[in-house]
């Protein structure tokens, strides 16, 4: 029950200074299709979530989870907009994060995208 309503309103809560911490600790007591329901709204929310001063804490910890699919889909989410959220405060951190932990095919399509002669001149 508790963990269907914060997968209902996952910005919400964990954009919020004390909810991001509250979905940190909903994932960890979560298990099968309670946890694929938080961790899908999460990733559904990505990319709102990681320009977020707190939701973007929130993705970063799934990151840490290491689940390739989950993974797999924040960095889907962000592909096509590395530029922007690599200059940005809070996103940059999840850019860093997915290079650091996505398997290595995303790394390399990240790495194109950044490398990008048009991108690139703005991250310079």
């Amino acid at each position: 029950f508790i963990f269907r309503a914060v997968a209902c309103e996952v910005v919400d809560v964990a954009s919020h200074r004390h909810g991001c911490r509250i979905v940190q600790r909903c994932i960890d007591a979560s298990g099968g299709y309670d946890r694929a329901l938080l961790v899908g709204a999460i990733c559904r929310s990505c990319l709102t979530l990681v320009q977020d001063p707190f939701g973007n804490y929130v993705v970063q910890y799934i990151l840490g989870l290491h689940d390739n699919q989950a993974n797999s889909e924040i960095v889907r989410c962000m592909h096509g907009r590395l530029g922007v959220l690599s200059r940005q405060k809070f996103s940059s951190n999840v850019v860093e994060k997915c290079l650091e932990l996505c398997m290595p095919a995303e790394r390399i399509v990240m790495i194109r995208e950044l490398a990008d002669t048009r991108i690139l001149g703005e991250l310079l």
